[in-house]
């Protein structure tokens, strides 16, 4: 073969890695045989060869990876797959973030997988480029349990009411866990958060739960969320490396495609085994997802399918992954009655798990619940929560204000003085008990409790402290 053309059977394993030669000669319109010989000749210096026959370049360990700009699923898997970063080999990868990176959560539990599979392989992970995405990785805990190395130059601060680090499912506590951070989001968002979160926490429970039954995933999977106030949108991301629902379904039926798999999945009581499942996770979440509103996407195999609300599935294809990532995005402004749907009423709640919760730990530390106590925003979140749980709490609700020595009026008039308003005085003095303020802020809160009380005609009332 010419060395022209050599030249471009090997730019072309490096624009298009795994390819097998037959594509690559048919792509580029020269002699199969010729092409093989050229491929051949480099193989271990310039290119290498998978279990597949399949052709990639040679990184002799090393392997650098450009990250979309809009890192979805979809776009960071089909990344992935064509820069070989899913092959066995590497010894060492950097991913380079780009300048204006869009990091969606659902996104972020992939790379969060996919890097936790790497690991566990050996391989060394680096993430450079854009510092802002970087800084975001950070926070959201993803460079801790990728174990990358990053200098945070920020003041953490706690993430209740604005979005939930990657939490990783080993085991049932951790699914516990992930799923109750992501419904503790909620409450603190949400004047309604009763209406809007037994959806989410069936949905979330079912595709968290999943992992542990099905998927057969040598590493942890990951779930993270993000709340978007102006967009009034809960976006959750879950992905696991496991394999795959084509290859769990393919235990009870025959399946000639992964995009089959998907829908099949999606359907009411399929599963591989009733023994261990109803089936009903996926197809209920889609079903939740749909009479929302909002978005359902699901990446495993060869293919990514988003549903939207008019029931239509867009497939994309890419080359092939291990393992199941799924987002789920819903309008929180659209509230969706579980008995409305086939899944009917729970049988246990967050709310109520939480409430009991509250009362063993002896109330809630608003340190340890609030940022700060400078402004109305912390205070908001926790006044949303508190009105979220009363319904299920048993006796009175104590907010232990122990190690705060200062407040702003705003804050306290956010927190004390609105919840003064909607319970009235009657019933803040039942339902609600302060401990552990000092004079100073009860007579702060007294003032803007009954300039408060004074607003919204009712009678005035005075702060009782223990």
């Amino acid at each position: 073969m010419p060395a022209e053309n050599a030249q471009k059977v090997l730019q072309y394993v490096r624009s298009k890695p795994g390819r097998k030669a037959r594509a690559i000669a048919k792509e580029l319109s020269l002699d199969r045989k010729e092409v093989n010989a050229a491929l051949h000749a480099h193989s271990g210096d310039l290119v290498r060869q998978d279990d597949e026959y399949c052709w990639w370049p040679a990184s002799n360990g090393e392997l650098h990876v450009e990250l979309p700009r809009a890192c979805t699923i979809n776009r960071f898997v089909g990344t992935l797959t064509s820069c070989g970063g899913f092959q066995d080999g590497n010894r060492r990868i950097e991913l380079e973030v780009p300048a204006k990176c869009f990091m969606p959560v659902s996104g972020m539990a992939l790379l969060t997988a996919w890097g936790l599979q790497q690991r566990a392989k050996g391989v060394e992970l680096d993430i450079t480029g854009d510092v802002g995405t970087r800084a975001y990785l950070s926070r959201m805990d993803v460079f801790e349990v990728l174990g990358v190395s990053f200098t945070e130059k920020f003041d953490r601060l706690p993430e209740a009411g604005r979005f939930i680090p990657v939490k990783l499912i080993e085991d049932y506590d951790g699914c516990s866990a992930a799923v109750n951070a992501v419904c503790d989001l909620v409450i603190h968002q949400f004047d309604d958060a009763r209406q809007f979160l037994p959806a989410l926490e069936w949905a979330v429970n079912e595709i968290t739960d999943n992992i542990l039954i099905h998927s057969e995933s040598a590493t942890p999977g990951v779930v993270c969320a993000q709340f978007y106030p102006q967009r009034k949108r809960l976006e959750v991301g879950i992905c696991d490396m496991g394999r795959g629902l084509r290859a769990s379904l393919g235990e009870a039926m025959t399946l000639d495609s992964d995009e089959e798999a998907i829908h099949q999945a999606t359907k009411r009581g399929v599963t591989r085994d009733s023994t261990v499942g109803q089936g009903n996770g996926l197809a209920g979440s889609l079903d939740i997802a749909k009479v929302n509103g909002g978005a359902f996407e699901i990446c495993t195999g060869a293919v990514t399918c988003r549903f939207t609300a008019d029931g239509l599935a867009k497939v994309t294809a890419h080359e092939h992954m291990p393992g199941t990532g799924v987002a789920l995005s819903l309008k929180t402004d659209r509230p969706v009655d579980l008995g409305e749907t086939f899944i009917g009423a729970p049988n246990f709640t967050f709310l109520e798990g939480e409430a009991i919760r509250i009362t063993e730990a002896g109330g809630i530390r608003v340190r340890e619940e609030c940022a700060h106590t400078g402004a109305r925003p912390p205070a908001k979140y926790l006044r949303r929560k508190i009105l979220s749980l009363l319904p299920d709490l048993e006796g009175v609700l104590v907010l232990d204000f122990d190690g705060v020595s200062s407040a702003s009026s705003s804050f306290l008039d956010e927190l004390l003085g609105r919840l003064a308003g909607e319970l009235g005085a009657a019933g803040f003095h039942e339902l609600i008990q302060v401990r552990n303020m000092t004079e100073h802020l009860r007579a702060m809160a007294n003032v803007v409790i009954e300039q408060r009380m004074s607003t919204d005609t009712e009678e005035g009332m005075s702060l009782k402290v223990e």
